[in-house]
């Protein structure tokens, strides 16, 4: 559950005030919402995680276990009000967002969680998880892996629909095409006077949207092909991670393997048909066409069963057939990954409460739905955790257990940020059941 506690109120510019809120170990001052900070909260936490493992896959060990500190304004006014006055000259600063290593804080604005406030937090959370394992990463690694996750379009539970960031792509596809890329053996080397073009340095033959989609597309090949000059890449610059170290001669000698395996990668055109069946699948759900997406989960599943994404729209489009085999499955495989994922502890209480409407003798599936649906309230965001208990409660007056279905609305009652006309249905439930338990006496 969310468990946010209020540390202190921050008066900046024209009385904007910046409150400070902790969950777990992200310490974020921001000025939106409570509704909005839990968004962002989770979007840091899900941004943390996928960093994280992606790093310790390579395998790369954590060398600091420092907490997040984010920095979040509503406005971009506000957020650039406070580079100018904060920020020297030789900050890397990107696109409404940017990574403060002397301060070790992400500061963005959030733009009403719009797709690119949320992929800017992604990609400066990413730098930060990234320097908790490696203190000097080269520039075109750590801009690139940043880059990685910025790319991520996510779906409203925050799993990648697809990786590639297409105007990353775009840019990178149309520089291999006029011929206009930084050489890679110089690439690797860049040193923050070229790569960032800070105050005061010669100008670069290689602009630094180039160099950032150059870097993005080299990592993007290395997590995402097969061959194995990209896992001999992946091996060289995580020794280089690790010991600081690194021989010319053998990366000259890599990099004559690695840049044809590379351009081709990248200029493949179905690289791009991933991202389209899960955007597809989750399109024909919104639409009710359940059985068009289910088809397009399983393809994209078939591409990658890692996707959460896909395997949960192909658990909901299998609970609207009711095939509860397949639901449940689904469900349960979100939950074994991520035990706090609470539309995942929803859908399996769902399935377990539609089992029970069949068989309503069965006290042991009662039981079931019971703690089911409470676990799903409990884990539920902000305006939602009457869902579960509301199941639960359901179940309960289906088993003739009125005074239990009683405890578990009054519970629902108790759940954070209901709107008023939910409030209001779960008040008016509570009475007739009331009724009903009078009723019976």
């Amino acid at each position: 559950m969310f468990q946010a506690a209020l540390l202190a109120v921050v008066l900046i510019g024209s009385a904007d005030r910046l409150v400070t809120t902790t969950k777990g170990g992200i310490t974020l001052t921001s000025d939106v919402s409570a509704g909005q900070r839990e968004r962002i909260l989770d979007v840091a936490e899900t941004s943390i995680r996928l960093a994280t493992a992606r790093l310790e896959a390579i395998p790369l060990v954590r060398k600091s276990d420092q907490n997040l500190r984010l920095r979040v304004f509503a406005h971009e006014t506000d957020f650039d009000d406070w580079r100018r006055r904060t920020r020297d000259s030789n900050t890397k600063v990107g696109a409404m967002s940017f990574y403060d290593e002397l301060d070790r804080e992400v500061v963005t604005a959030w733009q009403s969680g719009s797709n690119a406030a949320r992929a800017q937090l992604r990609r400066q959370i990413a730098r930060f998880v990234l320097l908790q394992f490696a203190k000097s990463p080269s520039n075109w690694f750590e801009e690139g892996f940043a880059g990685y996750f910025q790319g991520f379009e996510t779906d409203a539970y925050g799993d990648a629909v697809d990786r590639i960031d297409a105007d990353m792509m775009k840019q990178i596809r149309d520089g291999l095409e006029r011929d206009r890329i930084c050489p890679l053996d110089e690439l690797i080397d860049l040193a923050d006077v070229d790569f960032y073009g800070l105050a005061g340095a010669r100008p670069s033959p290689w602009p630094r949207s180039v160099l950032n989609a150059e870097s993005w597309s080299l990592v993007y090949w290395m997590f995402e092909s097969k061959d194995d000059v990209a896992k001999r890449l992946l091996e060289f610059e995580a020794e280089r991670l690790t010991s600081g170290r690194w021989d010319r001669g053998e990366a000259k000698e890599l990099l004559e393997a690695v840049e044809p395996a590379w351009r081709e990668f990248i200029q493949r055109d179905d690289l791009t048909a991933f991202g389209e069946l899960v955007r597809g699948a989750w399109t024909a759900l919104g639409k009710g066409e359940v059985g068009d997406a289910r088809w397009m989960a399983t393809r994209a599943l078939d591409l990658d069963e890692s996707c959460r994404s896909a395997l949960r729209v192909l658990g909901k489009a299998s609970l609207a057939q009711g095939d509860h085999e397949v639901a449940e499955h689904c469900f349960l495989e979100l939950l074994r990954e991520r035990q706090d994922d609470a539309d995942a502890a929803l859908g399996i209480a769902t399935v377990q409460f539609e089992q029970f409407e069949l068989e309503p003798q069965d006290t042991n599936l009662l039981t079931t739905v019971i703690a089911s649906g409470t676990r799903a309230s409990e884990l539920a965001p902000l305006g939602q955790g009457h869902l579960g208990y509301g199941l639960a409660a359901e179940a309960a007056e289906l088993a003739g257990s009125v005074d239990e279905a009683l405890r578990l609305v009054r519970l629902a009652q108790k759940a954070r940020g209901l709107p008023s006309d939910v409030a209001a249905a779960v008040r008016e439930r509570e009475r007739a059941l009331i009724k009903k338990s009078i009723g019976k006496r």
